[in-house]
């Protein structure tokens, strides 16, 4: 890893810039010159190094092929140290000739060999000309150079992820007003995913919850947003959640897909019930998202939960009158089974009445409001049989859940 990072803006050129990436290319003669110049890096005379190292630095982007040889392969330590301390102004002067030729290139006419572009096309694939719009949107912005336009290891990238976290957070108590709220740009949140996808959530230091920094207002209507940006918006934040690995972000990230309504919350919601870590009332939301998805695709991970006998919660028994005996400990709450959650959420996939299995519903809600874990109830005298009841449907229902 050479250790990119761009934070430099563009400076407006006078003439117009060609599009055309191809005029970017260094002549044969400026490598030969640039190669000949790193070997004097490393000569016996002091003089002959300083001069080599002014004229490097004078070459700028056309030294970077030359420069980055030397860092990897040199066998001078000396020379390997020189080359290092060039390196990281001339790779920024060589990305901002290609991002201004990118920014030119508004047809997107040619190819571009520019940091981070084919990554973002894989992630935003099927976006179509809008996607292109978006990453020129992204890295014109000081932030989404830093975290998006780099080859830095990652750990270093993930300090720099949470220490940009950390400024967002701090930045939208500064309004200016009692009680505003400053919120970062779009493309700033859009530039924080993208880099926290790219690597395991373990080189990420914890700071600020990703449930502050992605649930804002103005993001959330971006994203909701119609027209052809909003729909890359909504695909880069759905491979954001999809790429959650740990218990903790796992639970973060299915709060910001249910606020932010993004379909990949299912298949979080699948993966978050057999991640170990992720506490049995994080289990029952998700297992209520995968209900609420209607994709039978999910029903074996919901199934896969069936014998996990967790606490999700305990209802508590209301007396309204005077009663002969006291009621037993044992019956003074109900306990409630990540099981029998599983069990609701199963039983909805498949557009089946849960009451029908035995279960009491709180407050007889909308059906739009039956993706609840908490108004699902299943006393424990009728568990033994709602399982039985499943077992009886399944068996006349063998291939619900298969991959068609």
């Amino acid at each position: 890893m050479l250790g990119l990072v761009l934070t430099a803006a563009i400076a407006p050129a006078a003439p117009p810039v060609d599009p055309d990436p191809k005029h970017l290319a260094v002549p044969p003669a400026e490598q030969a010159r640039a190669a000949a110049l790193v070997e004097k890096l490393g000569s016996p005379r002091f003089d002959d190094r300083e001069k080599a190292q002014e004229e490097l630095s004078a070459m700028g982007r056309r030294a970077v092929p030359a420069l980055a040889e030397g860092i990897t392969k040199h066998a001078s330590a000396e020379v390997r140290a020189r080359c290092q301390a060039l390196y990281p102004r001339a790779r920024a002067d060589d990305v901002q000739a290609r991002l201004a030729v990118f920014v030119a290139d508004e047809a997107g006419k040619f190819e571009h060999d520019l940091p981070g572009w084919g990554e973002f096309l894989q992630v935003t694939a099927g976006c179509g000309p809008a996607a292109r719009t978006v990453f020129a949107e992204i890295v014109s912005n000081p932030v989404g150079r830093e975290l998006v336009m780099t080859d830095l290891a990652p750990q270093d990238l993930g300090a720099r992820i949470a220490a940009r976290k950390q400024e967002i957070y701090q930045r939208r108590l500064t309004g200016t007003r009692t009680g505003q709220v400053q919120e970062p740009p779009v493309v700033e949140l859009l530039a924080l995913m993208l880099a926290e996808s790219r690597i395991p959530s373990k080189h990420i230091p914890r700071t600020t919850s990703s449930v502050i920094v992605f649930t804002m207002p103005g993001f959330a209507t971006a994203v909701n947003g119609g027209g052809r940006e909003a729909r890359v918006y909504r695909t880069i934040a759905g491979k954001w959640v999809a790429s959650r690995d740990d218990a903790t972000v796992m639970m973060q990230a299915l709060s910001v897909g249910t606020a932010l309504e993004l379909p990949e919350v299912a298949d979080l919601g699948a993966r978050m019930l057999q991640t170990a870590g992720v506490t049995a009332l994080n289990k029952a939301q998700a297992a209520m998202h995968v209900a609420k998805s209607g994709n039978p695709k999910f029903l074996p991970a919901l199934e896969a939960t069936f014998k996990d006998e967790s606490v999700v919660r305990s209802v508590g028994v209301v007396v309204a009158a005077p009663l002969a005996a006291p009621v037993p400990p044992q019956a003074a709450t109900k306990v409630v089974q990540l099981r029998d959650i599983a069990l609701a959420s199963a039983i909805l996939l498949t557009e089946q009445d849960p009451t029908e299995y035995g279960y009491e519903l709180s407050n007889n809600p909308q059906r739009t409001a039956r993706y609840n874990y908490t108004l699902w109830t299943l006393p424990a005298d009728r568990r033994a049989a709602a399982f039985a009841k499943w077992t009886t449907w399944r068996a006349a229902n063998p291939d619900f859940g298969q991959l068609r």
